[in-house]
């Protein structure tokens, strides 16, 4: 009866181990982080989700009773993580956190996170280590290409402000205003390149809160026309409204949507030559409002159009601002996250030679 009753609890405490674990399974496969769960001291892969193929490219059977060396570029690297990982044992640090590079299955690297608790036995001993691993690739980019676009402006206001301190008892009123300007100038630059940051940043993590209500779009593209004529003007630019009805009624929020038309319009004028014309368009198609900004630029090639609503996508397209004009990169990139946000499509027409059209459609109720 004893044998009998030890086999039912072995038996049920099997089925309970079984379930958890399925129940684990489940749970981390909706994650996008690659989950491992390791065996110590030669942190041996026990466990790993389906995200592992995603960032490493390996199916997760291809990794299970492999250590997790693999992954690593080369045996130092890996020698260095399992020294940093028994420090943590000694001094008692959970979680511990690392950026490091780390190898997939094709032999590139990417630039990683991983966030690593360590599991304990009753002898006090270490028995398992969980990791989040987490590719960060993009974000080490996007810090790069920030400080590439940083590292000019601040180059020019450190030179300027040198120049002005190395002569101040001799520097004329006439020289003090040129400088003052250059520097005002790039500090502009910078600050719209941190506040679209932060623009992006919120809206990705939806921070972002729209105030929908009901807007008038061809009011909104009208004012938009008046606010960027004088802009126009100074290129010899000639800006048209061709609105189907005067009242294009849509439920959305006006200062967003303002700001992708504001976008679309700059962009317009900073790519398109003097003597053209843009001509900002509305129109209702079936339930839903059209807005276009059409120009008569240089267009922009089959290949690149990919490109142009990603952050820093303007680095990738060969045609340039007419006139020298600077961009952030960021604007479409936001204007294509606020047009998601009101369930909507944004997109772009353009023939290389004959002009770009950029659009965007809103439902009529949000």
């Amino acid at each position: 009866a004893y044998r009998l009753h030890l086999e039912q609890r072995v038996a049920d405490q099997t089925q309970a181990l079984r379930e958890s674990r399925e129940f684990l399974a489940r749970l981390t496969d909706t994650m996008a982080d690659a989950v491992f769960s390791l065996k110590p001291p030669d942190y041996r892969i026990e466990y790993v989700n389906q995200a592992v193929a995603e960032i490493f490219g390996y199916q997760p059977e291809e990794l299970l009773g492999q250590s997790l060396e693999i992954l690593y570029l080369d045996p130092f690297q890996f020698y260095t993580l399992s020294q940093n990982l028994s420090s943590a044992v000694k001094l008692d640090q959970a979680p511990v956190r690392f950026e490091q590079s780390m190898r997939k299955k094709d032999g590139k690297s990417i630039w990683t996170e991983m966030v690593a608790t360590f599991i304990y036995n009753n002898d006090g001993q270490p028995s398992q280590l969980i990791s989040v691993i987490r590719d960060i690739s993009q974000r080490s980019l996007l810090l790069g290409i920030v400080a590439h676009e940083l590292r000019s402006p601040l180059s020019l206001i450190a030179g300027f402000s040198r120049a002005m301190l190395d002569d101040i008892e001799n520097i004329d009123r006439e020289s003090i205003k040129k400088y003052l300007g250059v520097i005002d100038g790039n500090a502009g630059r910078m600050l719209k390149l941190v506040d679209e940051l932060l623009d992006l940043t919120n809206i990705e993590l939806g921070q972002v809160s729209l105030q929908v209500e009901l807007v008038n779009l061809a009011e909104l593209v009208s004012k938009q026309k008046e606010d960027y004529v004088y802009v126009a003007c100074k290129k010899s630019i000639t800006l048209k409204e061709s609105v189907s009805s005067k009242e294009l009624m849509c439920r959305c929020d006006p200062v967003k949507i303002s700001q992708v038309i504001s976008n679309f319009v700059d962009n317009a004028i900073k790519y398109s030559n003097a003597g053209t014309t843009i001509e900002l368009i509305a129109e209702k198609r079936a339930a839903k409002v059209w807005v276009g900004i059409r120009d008569e630029g240089p267009g922009i090639k089959s290949e690149e159009l990919q490109h142009l609503f990603t952050s820093f996508g303007h680095n990738k397209i060969s045609s340039r601002p007419t006139a020298g004009e600077r961009s952030s990169g960021l604007g479409l990139a936001i204007c294509k996250k606020i047009i998601e946000a009101h369930r909507g499509q944004i997109g772009v027409e353009s023939t290389p030679g004959h002009g770009s059209t950029f659009w965007f459609v809103l439902p009529v109720d949000l």
